[in-house]
């Protein structure tokens, strides 16, 4: 089985993990709100969103006492990616 589908971050990921918020933080010169939760089999997270946002600015996943991943957004967004830049052709002409 492909693991990868657990590179996805889900729009339900703090209701479905029962997510605190953790309070306000500066992150990347951002106000950012924090959220912590648990994570099955992962171990802790804390998940900071541009303060009063959806937009994801930095994931901290495992403890950071002992040994944590941080993972830095700064040009997160959400807005739809135009179908063109799925478009090979382009490159596919070259290589012929």
């Amino acid at each position: 089985m492909n693991d990868s589908h657990e590179l996805l971050l889900a729009k339900d990921v703090l209701i479905k993990h029962k997510a605190t918020y953790a309070g306000k933080h500066k992150i990347l010169n951002i106000q950012a709100d924090s959220w912590e939760f648990y994570i099955p089999n992962k171990g802790p997270a804390t998940y900071f969103f541009k303060a009063g946002t959806n937009c994801l600015i930095r994931m901290v996943t495992g403890d950071p006492k002992l040994h944590a991943s941080v993972r830095d957004f700064p040009t997160f967004n959400t807005e739809k990616i135009s179908e063109c830049i799925f478009d090979l052709s382009p490159y596919h002409d070259a290589m012929s």
